[in-house]
């Protein structure tokens, strides 16, 4: 079953907020800054300033802060709510749960 437009603002509702907590994450995890990025508005360290697990954390933040924004984009879409692999409804807990994953139960099997 497709999803409502209550459930799709729901689902974009979920996706905003987890943005927003990985945005408050990289900042975390960000000891200094001096500059900021004009694209994206996430501050520039020097690689050399940041712990491997700080920057490991950064650099999946950023990973998944994309594939949400790709979500939301994808929500927009006629294919919003369907299987990029198959076409088929994904049914909205499983969206609600894991939004960035825009396969269905039986093609992430595969």
């Amino acid at each position: 079953m497709i999803m409502t437009a209550t459930q799709v603002e729901e689902l974009k509702e979920v996706i905003q907020f987890r943005v927003e907590l990985l945005n408050e994450l990289i900042k975390e995890n960000v000891k200094t800054a001096s500059e900021s990025n004009a694209d994206d508005g996430w501050p520039i360290v020097p690689a050399k300033e940041l712990s491997s697990i700080e920057q490991q954390v950064i650099d999946n933040a950023q990973r998944e802060i994309l594939d949400l924004t790709k979500t939301l984009a994808w929500l927009d879409t006629d294919f919003g709510g369907r299987c990029e692999a198959c076409g088929e409804a994904i049914e909205f807990e499983k969206l609600k749960s894991a939004p960035a994953n825009r396969s269905c139960e039986n093609c992430i099997q595969r």
